[in-house]
């Protein structure tokens, strides 16, 4: 079910930049920032990122022992 959403205290600048935007998009202006919000809804959060990228660093440490990353740290210098 769709719903509303209204803002308030949008510039008159800020308008007529995204009115210009959706007009160069062939767009209704609330077609074009139904699209946007749509596009920043789906990105992933900074927050979303940096998990992920903690998750993985777990996991790789249980695969991968220190004294592994140590030994191919000391061998990559050695080449």
């Amino acid at each position: 079910m769709a719903v509303e959403i209204t803002i308030y205290d949008v510039p008159e600048d800020l308008r007529d930049k995204l009115a210009k935007r959706a007009s160069t998009h062939n767009q209704s202006m609330e077609d074009f920032i139904r699209g946007e919000l749509e596009r920043i809804a789906s990105q992933t959060s900074r927050k979303e990122v940096l998990e992920r990228a903690r998750r993985r660093a777990t996991i790789a440490n249980r695969q991968i022992g220190s004294e592994t990353i140590v030994r191919m740290i000391r061998e990559d210098r050695d080449r």
